[in-house]
Order: structure tokens, then C-alpha cells, then sequence
């Protein structure tokens, strides 16, 4: 019962996070898909997610795919 209870309050967490994101997408004009700073965010956001992972595996992935958006933002740097 109190893993079940954890896991209510890890959806909880969750919600709230996604909530204040959009509030703060909606609030920020959109940055273009070429704009170094794009990639970032989404980086930024990939390693947040991988905070709260418990499986190893999964956070490894998602660190990497945080590594990714790094290389996106560099080449779009270059131009």
C-alpha cells in the first residue's frame, strides 16, 4: 500500500510539473526549431525527466537523448 501511495505522489509530482510548464510555455513566445536555444530547453527538460527515473536503464536513455539535443543545439550554432 505505501509503494501504491509513493507512486500516487510520483504521478502527483508529475502533474504538477507538466502544469507549470505549459503555463510557462503559454506565457513565452515559441522559439524556432533552428534557434540554438530550442535544443537546450528540450535538454534541459530531458535531464529533468531523468531526475525522477528510477530505472536505470530508462535514465541512462534519457540522459542521452539530453546529450542529443546538446549536439542539435551546437550544429544549429554552426548554422
Amino acid at each position: 500500500m505505501l509503494r501504491i501511495a509513493d507512486d500516487y505522489e510520483e504521478l502527483a509530482t508529475r502533474a504538477e510539473r507538466r502544469l507549470k510548464r505549459q503555463r510557462q510555455q503559454q506565457q513565452q513566445p515559441k522559439i524556432p526549431i533552428n534557434d540554438p536555444k530550442h535544443w537546450r530547453e528540450r535538454a534541459e527538460e530531458a535531464r529533468a525527466v531523468s531526475d525522477v527515473m528510477t530505472d536505470e536503464k530508462s535514465k541512462k536513455m534519457m540522459l542521452r537523448t539530453a546529450g542529443d539535443y546538446e549536439e542539435l543545439a551546437r550544429r544549429a550554432e554552426l548554422g
